[in-house]
């Protein structure tokens, strides 16, 4: 692949890393997580997520079958950690309704702005269109600050506030 897709995977990458990262089930009402354990756990998802995307980041792709399941591979991580998260028991009191709207936030940002950013820049990038994939590189970009960040900080996630 030439340096400049790899450029362009590094910042998808780097893009995607928040985005990963999200939150809770309401699970069966029993003794639920503290907001602290709660947020640790959100938290070490989110790690094990940036050092998948960083191992992934390590890839050199050269043909377009490479890239192809270099982005299969990133969009597939990046479920898989939705996945966990909403998997993950709620905290009681004030934090469990944090923990749902940043559950629903993270996967609304994901689905939305995320995953059809990240499937134009694969297209972009098979399709040699350094136009549309600059473009989509700026949409990853802009995903930094996003809501889900913010529910991340107030819920005390900081690997995923990032």
């Amino acid at each position: 692949m030439p340096s400049a897709g790899k450029g362009v995977v590094a910042l998808l990458l780097a893009a995607l890393v928040l985005p990963a990262c999200g939150g809770g089930d309401d699970g069966d009402g029993g003794d639920r997580v503290s907001r602290e354990d709660y947020a640790q756990q959100v938290s070490e998802v989110c790690a094990d997520v940036e050092r998948e995307l960083s191992e992934l980041g390590n890839a050199d792709p050269e043909t377009s079958a490479e890239v192809t399941d270099l982005f299969d591979d990133v969009i597939a991580k990046s479920r898989a950690a939705l996945s966990r998260l909403k998997a993950l028991e709620r905290p009681s009191g004030d934090a469990d309704e944090t923990a749902d709207r940043f559950v629903e936030t993270l996967e609304r940002e994901f689905e939305a702005e995320a995953l059809p950013a990240l499937e134009d820049l694969g297209d972009a990038i098979r399709s040699g269109n350094r136009e549309a994939a600059a473009n989509a590189a700026e949409r990853l970009a802009r995903l930094e600050n996003t809501e889900s960040g913010r529910l991340a900080r107030e819920l005390g996630a900081d690997a995923c506030a990032t």
